[in-house]
């Protein structure tokens, strides 16, 4: 499946400007597909976005006020208000707000060199509405005073799955439990991670500031570190348990967090039961686990249609939209968008 594929250097107010002008058509048609796909419809959405901007805004003042600089730039590269950009960006504290349960499930993992035989591997698939597939871009972005950042995200939007010039990888899960707290928004918490060197920097980070909502977070970098943080305000827990394959899906796996969450949701998307699938699989290639094979075990249907290769029903128009492997020590990204059984991934490099 074609994806866009677009480069911007310069400052931050530049790079927004050239992304705007360059997906201005696709900006505006990703605002009326957040509209449409929020259970409770717009008007509830922009209320929500009017209740979380305040907090996203003064969090980018004091900690990434060069974000404000490259949303505004975006805003009028693409001719689109700045409460605009804010509707993307404040999506994901704006959904909690809307509705406690969420669409969007994921499955992500890391896999240690122990498991490879060679270098770390990282990433996910990213579950949702099948109409998602259509506004994917693959952005690289080089800013004049941080590391470049190599991405799978949606135009108009700061930060969704990737790899930066660092070698750090940022890959998320939802969970779901219809809480904003106080702590950095996701948007923000994904971009600073990528201009750290290490893991540890970035749980430094989440243990100061806290994450606005209940999430996973699974954070990789090309010195072999690697771990899920389970986040809920200012609680957060790590998850790496010394293990050379870490999986994670919709539900915490730290006993701090465990039981926070919706338990409807773990069911409806077979959380638990995806989590010791993958790791079955990863068990079956220990010590030869390469990108190919990486592939393979995102293509398993056990447990169709809510599978790791997740596929819409006439019932439920659900499923996997991507699946992405980074590797960290060369700073490559492989992207497949679509349902991996159907269709082939593109190596991008940063």
């Amino acid at each position: 499946m074609d994806v866009p594929y677009f480069e911007a250097a310069g400052s931050h107010r530049q790079i927004g400007e050239m992304i705007g002008r360059a997906f201005s058509g696709q900006i505006r048609q990703f605002l009326e597909f957040k509209r449409e796909y929020f259970e409770n419809g717009a008007a509830r959405l922009d209320d929500s976005v009017r209740k979380t901007k305040k907090k996203f805004i003064d969090c980018c003042h004091a900690f990434a006020p060069h974000l404000l600089d490259e949303m505004q730039g975006c805003a009028d590269g693409a001719g689109v208000g700045f409460d605009e950009l804010l509707l993307i960006n404040c999506a994901d504290e704006a959904r909690n707000l809307c509705r406690a349960q969420s669409g969007d499930g994921c499955t992500s993992f890391a896999l240690l060199p122990e498991t490879t035989g060679g270098p770390i591997l990282a990433g996910q698939s990213k579950d949702g509405p099948g109409p998602q597939w259509d506004h994917y871009i693959v952005l690289l972005i080089r800013p004049d005073d941080r590391p470049a950042v190599l991405q799978l995200c949606y135009p108009g939007m700061l930060a969704l799955l990737g790899i930066s010039e660092t070698g750090m990888c940022v890959f998320s899960n939802n969970i779901s439990d219809g809480v904003v707290a106080e702590g950095l928004p996701t948007m923000v918490l994904k971009r600073l991670a990528w201009d750290c060197q290490r893991v540890d920097e970035v749980e430094s980070m989440v243990a100061s500031h806290g994450v606005a909502i209940a999430s996973n977070f699974l954070f990789c970098d090309c010195y072999g570190g690697a771990a899920c943080l389970g986040t809920q305000g200012a609680r957060y827990g790590r998850v790496d348990d010394q293990e050379v394959v870490i999986v994670h899906y919709n539900h915490y796996r730290t006993t701090s967090l465990r039981g926070r969450e919706s338990a409807a949701y773990i069911r409806n998307y077979r959380s638990r039961e995806r989590v010791e699938r993958l790791k079955h699989l990863y068990g079956l290639h220990l010590g030869a686990i390469d990108v190919p094979k990486v592939f393979e075990c995102y293509r398993d249907h056990d447990g169709h249609p809510k599978s790791i290769c997740c596929h819409e029903t006439p019932e439920e128009f659900y499923g996997t939209t991507a699946t992405l492997i980074a590797e960290p020590t060369s700073r490559r990204l492989h992207v497949c968008v679509g349902h991996c059984c159907e269709h082939q991934p593109v190596v991008y490099q940063v």
